[in-house]
């Protein structure tokens, strides 16, 4: 009983999947065609909630890096300030500290930028 079922079932989803329903055989089974578009929606469904949970992961993962590159630009901004300040300027050793800073800063912009590069093409292509 159970395998007919499942044998049944496999048989309707295969229908289901190559769309082959013809309208003869739609109009002289009416059950059939509840069953069938009950499990089209189930699938559409599914292909629904897969996407969400793809894009919700992405979209975390962006978030996340564009907080970083946010604090990062902060950093640069103030960096970059102290450089000009003419006090600083005299010390060497100082601006040597910063110029390196300012350079490590500007490494990791770049890596987080093409970071998020990459994630908002995922979602463009999903």
């Amino acid at each position: 009983n159970y395998s007919y079922f499942i044998e049944k079932r496999t048989q309707l989803l295969a229908e289901v999947d190559s769309s082959t329903i013809t309208i003869k055989n739609a109009q002289s089974s009416k059950p059939r065609i509840k069953t069938l578009n009950k499990l089209k929606k189930q699938k559409e469904a599914e292909e629904r909630n897969r996407l969400y949970r793809q894009n919700k992961d992405i979209l975390d993962r962006l978030k996340s890096v564009e907080e970083e590159i946010k604090v990062l630009e902060e950093n640069k901004a103030n960096v970059e300030s102290q450089l000009c300040n003419p006090t600083i300027l005299k010390n060497s050793k100082k601006v040597q500290n910063l110029m390196i800073n300012l350079k490590k800063i500007n490494q990791e912009l770049a890596t987080l930028t093409r970071t998020r590069d990459g994630l908002i093409l995922k979602i463009n292509e999903i």
